[in-house]
């Protein structure tokens, strides 16, 4: 069973590309031809910055949750705002402990699909 990332403290509204999964051929004299690649044909790629207390407000958990899924190379269950449940990686990710226990976490979550 895939875990789920709970975490929502924000220090901004997370920024969302819709990108297109294609196929792509060039022919010759310049023509070219592109396709949607299978079912899937768009994923999401989310910037996600993250900021609280690594105690109060569970950020130590949170880096180390995506730590976890990286090193492993695992998707999780993510419900990403106004939208519904889906697995992602974490294709990104950077952390800085700031003063008095506060920890900012830079991140990009990257839709996957598995059967």
């Amino acid at each position: 069973m895939k875990q789920t990332f709970t975490w929502r403290l924000y220090s901004q509204q997370p920024r969302v590309e819709y990108q297109a999964v294609t196929r792509f051929v060039e022919f010759g004299d310049g023509y070219s031809q592109e396709s949607p690649d299978g079912i899937n044909n768009e994923k999401q790629i989310w910037d996600i910055e993250l900021w609280g207390h690594e105690v109060d407000d569970q950020m130590a958990a949170a880096k180390a949750f995506l730590r976890a899924r990286r090193r492993l190379g695992e998707s999780f269950l993510w419900t990403p705002p106004g939208d519904h449940e889906a697995l992602f990686k974490c294709r990104e990710l950077s952390a800085v402990d700031e003063l008095e226990g506060y920890i900012r976490i830079t991140c990009k979550f990257e839709q996957t699909f598995q059967p």
